[in-house]
């Protein structure tokens, strides 16, 4: 389990934020998520969809269970 009080921040947020400001934050950062897999959409893919030869690799020797 984690001790979430001795690891640092991502970010550091406020304490508290009013309820407004929270869903305007919590909207930020969905728009910035959108943002970035739009902009990286075909890295993303080939990320998910073509393994890197690499890590393939590491199981070549590995025997048939």
């Amino acid at each position: 389990m984690i001790d979430h009080a001795h690891v640092p921040p991502l970010l550091a947020l406020p304490e508290q934020l009013d309820d407004t400001a929270a869903a305007a934050l919590h909207a930020f950062f969905l728009e910035a998520a959108r943002s970035i897999e739009h902009h990286y959409a075909a890295a993303l893919t080939r990320h998910t969809h073509d393994p890197d030869p690499r890590q393939c690799a590491l199981w070549d020797d590995d025997p048939p269970f």
